[in-house]
């Protein structure tokens, strides 16, 4: 994104929904529903902490989970209400699929540059940045390509090669140009025919959004889950870890295992009910920008990072490079850790877990899963 008056590189501070991925990741072993109730435990916390709980749908349907301990319930209530009232007016900024919302308004706009909020500006240079760190593996520029593959499934023929060119001239954060107005916003311009989808960034942006919400409340211990991506925080001085189910890709209800955070975001990309299904072939939903191709290899990335928007950014984006690359380009990220489920004939029900050497001691295998889990560095 050829942006003016922004620098640095893919950051770690708070940020937002790819229109719909699968629930992937789910909170287990939850603690009391409310103050006074009989209480369950995280597994290996030995603390009993009342937890007070609110949902709500938004996003055109999706679940939000908000859950905060030893928190006053007046102030709970209110920091719920508020995030609500935020999710829905950054789904009228942001929504493609809503006419009249920012992101329609810039889509259709044919060159014209439109004006944006200044949090609409630091979400898409963070996309920017993020792109331009994952090597353009995570792209929300990506819509021409997902409109080809979306035109194969009706279709039930592959997209030519030149189909997939056209779309991919198309395609790159190159070709947004915003300029930054330093007071209210500023303006963002699409070079035609180029179309922006922020949807592989937005849910776990609009997580952080609620953990700031959690915490300008003064709660001092919090949980946003949105459609199974989740992020928390803990800032008591006796902070108990969080422990997370990692969805198995091939038992609709069963897990790999649990994963154990202190804090932060822990998002799952996989291949699990949607994709396009063409010429008796079933694709990948998650789309290569470079190559145009559905991406291949990886079943699934449980990826954990500081922030929900990164987190969401990033786990597209190892999805796109596959095992090979994306192990590597974890191996020089150090604020992001993941657990990767690879399609492997050659593995116990054709899957082979690998996990990054900072979430070792953290993961812990499905007894059904042991034997999948790659044991090499």
């Amino acid at each position: 994104m050829d942006h003016r008056g922004r620098t640095g590189g893919c950051r770690t501070t708070r940020r937002p929904p790819r229109p719909a991925r699968a629930p992937t990741v789910l909170l287990l072993a939850l603690l009391a529903l409310a103050a006074g109730t009989a209480c369950r435990r995280d597994a290996g916390t030995p603390a009993r902490a009342p937890k007070l709980e609110a949902g709500f749908l938004a996003m055109g349907g999706i679940p939000i989970h908000v859950r905060a301990w030893d928190a006053d319930p007046v102030a709970f209530a209110a920091a719920v209400d508020g995030f609500r009232v935020e999710l829905e007016r950054q789904e009228s900024i942001l929504s493609v699929h809503r006419a009249g919302s920012t992101l329609s308004r810039l889509n259709g706009a044919g060159g014209a540059a439109v004006p944006v909020a200044p949090d609409t500006l630091a979400l898409l240079e963070l996309a920017a940045e993020c792109a331009a760190e994952t090597g353009g593996a995570f792209d929300p520029t990506v819509g021409p390509l997902l409109a080809a593959w979306k035109e194969a499934a009706r279709s039930g023929v592959e997209p030519t090669a030149e189909r997939i060119a056209a779309a991919r001239a198309s395609v790159g954060m190159q070709r947004v140009h915003a300029d930054d107005d330093g007071r209210s916003g500023g303006t963002v311009r699409l070079e035609p025919p180029t179309t922006l989808d922020l949807g592989g960034i937005a849910k776990g942006w609009f997580a952080d959004l609620g953990l700031a919400r959690l915490r300008a409340a003064g709660l001092r211990r919090g949980l946003v889950e949105l459609g199974g991506d989740l992020s928390a925080y803990d800032d008591r001085p006796q902070p108990e870890p969080f422990r997370v189910g990692v969805r198995d890709p091939s038992r609709t209800d069963g897990f790999l295992g649990t994963l154990a955070i202190d804090g932060g975001s822990v998002v799952t990309s996989g291949d699990y009910e949607r994709g396009y299904d063409v010429g008796g072939r079933h694709f990948n939903h998650i789309i290569d920008p470079r190559s145009g191709r559905p991406a291949s290899g990886l079943r699934a990335v449980t990826l954990q990072a500081p922030t929900g928007a990164r987190a969401d950014a990033l786990a597209t984006a190892v999805m796109v490079l596959g095992e090979r690359d994306g192990w590597a380009f974890l191996a020089r990220t150090p604020d992001a850790g993941a657990v990767l489920v690879v399609g492997d004939p050659a593995a116990p029900d054709g899957l082979r877990i690998r996990v990054t050497p900072d979430l070792r001691e953290r993961f812990e295998p499905d007894a059904a899963r042991r034997a999948s889990l790659d044991p090499s560095p």
